[in-house]
């Protein structure tokens, strides 16, 4: 076998160990479940509505149109559900009223960034995943995309985007 091609089979085979790794590893921490399907769609005023979970938090994101998006994080015993909503303000209830467009469920616990990685396409938002507590460029184990149209989680290789400088500063759990 020449150079090159013994360097490509080389280069082949760490490729395909490191997508197994990289695929097992995502596999472990998103959790294939329609358990909690019936939550995509939901319109609620406050968490107690969508069942028994715990509210860990919050955030939001408001868009110059007037729109605002945003997420909850709920936690159940063994999972975590991050959810991806509208948000509109009530007037005659006087408060936010939030739907659920999409969820991503997560087997434990782990900290979230919403735009620690810079996106350069208009009107998208970056969500990373973390090992709860340690929130650096280096710890990120899953990337989505969220459109704002849409509402809707897209997996993402995060090497497409840059690290925001300004999220060295932030210690999230």
């Amino acid at each position: 076998m020449n150079y090159v091609s013994m360097r490509t089979l080389i280069t082949l085979a760490a490729f395909v160990l490191i997508s197994f790794q990289t695929t097992s590893q995502n596999d472990e921490i998103l959790v294939d479940t329609h358990e909690f399907d019936y939550l995509i769609g939901k319109t609620y005023y406050d968490v107690s509505e969508l069942g028994d979970f715990e509210a860990t938090g919050r955030g939001s994101t408001s868009y110059p149109d007037g729109k605002t998006t945003g997420s909850t994080n709920l936690l159940t015993q063994e999972y975590q559900i991050m959810t991806s909503e509208i948000v509109d303000y009530d007037e005659k209830a006087h408060q936010n009223v939030y739907k659920i467009v999409d969820i991503i469920v997560l087997n434990g616990y782990y900290s979230s960034c919403v735009n620690c990685l810079s996106s350069t396409r208009e009107g998208i938002r970056v969500k990373t995943i973390h090992p709860y507590g340690n929130l650096s460029e280096d710890s990120i184990l899953l990337t989505f995309e969220i459109p704002e149209k849409t509402g809707k989680f897209k997996q993402v290789n995060p090497k497409r985007f840059t690290w925001n400088k300004n999220s060295n500063r932030l210690r999230r759990n």
